[in-house]
């Protein structure tokens, strides 16, 4: 959990003072607004589900200091996680949606060197990315949990001598996948953690093999919020949201 100890430290100051304004744990992705004005996202990560409800004693963190659901980064709960995360990233709005947008993803492939017969390792299935690359001849390694694609084993020691690059859910930040995929990957690999969960908060992976940070900044609060009670995904999240990188 490095790097959610990280995220914990770096947001500390941007918590005091504020409050949550709002906390909606949608099927999909997690959904927490400040009184600020912030948003954010994470993945809804419930782990195993065997009732009618996913955590015990859930405190009401809606009107009370963020700090309280900050400090849940570090939960063992991975739904406190993702609440945690979603914070998180409404903590770090105002900076996070400064940033340059990348809706077509042409600067993140860029920037990862991708061109044809670049071999990609992806941790995470991303169809629209995956189509795009095959169209492009690139080769693919492809590992997911949920979908059960490939195994963790051989996806880490592809990291190390084939792979010359990496495309990563920060899902994996919610799964504990994240912190083993990094210390696989060789020196040669670009390394970029992508997806609505990412916390753009580049002092959180400092001195870690990671060159690229993309996430979803949430623009539009009630089209956002009405997509999580919904149960929508990423191309409808990201309708009303900057793409930034």
């Amino acid at each position: 959990m490095q790097i959610c100890e990280r995220l914990l430290t770096e947001m500390r100051p941007n918590a005091a003072g504020q409050r949550v304004a709002r906390v909606s744990v949608g099927l999909g992705y997690t959904a927490v607004s400040t009184s600020e004005g912030g948003a954010g996202l994470a993945f809804t990560a419930f782990g195993n589900k065997h009732a009618c409800k996913v955590l015990d004693d859930i405190p009401d963190y809606e009107d009370r200091p963020a700090m309280e659901l900050l400090e849940a980064i570090t939960s063992e709960s991975s739904v406190h996680r993702s609440m945690a995360l979603a914070l998180v990233n409404a903590l770090n709005h105002p900076e996070a949606r400064s940033l340059p947008e990348d809706r077509s993803n042409r600067v993140l492939f860029e920037l990862l060197g991708v061109v044809r017969g670049t071999r990609l390792a992806m941790g995470g299935y991303f169809a629209p990315l995956i189509a795009r690359l095959e169209r492009q001849g690139v080769e693919l390694e492809i590992f997911d949990i949920g979908h059960r694609i490939g195994s963790l084993e051989q996806f880490t020691d592809r990291l190390s001598g084939w792979a010359q690059a990496l495309i990563l859910t920060s899902t994996s930040l919610l799964n504990d996948t994240a912190e083993s995929m990094l210390a696989a990957v060789g020196p040669q690999v670009r390394v970029a953690m992508i997806g609505p969960s990412t916390p753009l908060v580049a002092a959180a992976f400092a001195g870690l093999p990671v060159h690229v940070l993309a996430g979803t900044v949430p623009v539009d609060m009630t089209g956002t919020f009405k997509a999580i009670r919904h149960g929508r995904g990423t191309p409808v999240l990201q309708k009303f949201a900057r793409k930034v990188y």
